[in-house]
């Protein structure tokens, strides 16, 4: 009887060994980041700042909201080509300040 159950406790644990190590690596990171190159930005920028050139779109473009009215970002240059549209007023920043929005081309 001993002999038994060891067997089936043996049994058990290459069993339980099994299906954790399936789950251990079950991550993509890969395929997540490509998805995320793939799709459409929007950027901000203080509306003050912003200007355009024959082909570009310049301000200080930041990824979000609130990184724009922190006004850290440095002047960028955005292909025309490379956005939907020109800039369209976005909201505005706690200290009154207007922020304009771009949507950048996926790809």
């Amino acid at each position: 009887m001993k002999f038994a159950n060891i067997s089936c406790v043996s049994s058990l644990s290459a069993i339980a060994i099994v299906v954790l190590s399936g789950c251990a690596n079950n991550s993509t990171p890969a395929a997540s980041a490509s998805v995320a190159v793939n799709q459409a930005t929007t950027l901000y920028c203080a509306k003050d700042r912003a200007y355009a050139t024959a082909t570009d779109h310049v301000c200080n473009w930041a990824s979000s909201v609130a990184a724009a009215c922190r006004d850290n970002e440095p002047l960028q240059s955005l292909p025309k080509s490379s956005v939907i549209g020109d800039p369209t007023t976005a909201s505005r920043c706690s200290n009154g300040e207007w922020l304009v929005q771009i949507t950048r081309k996926a790809g």
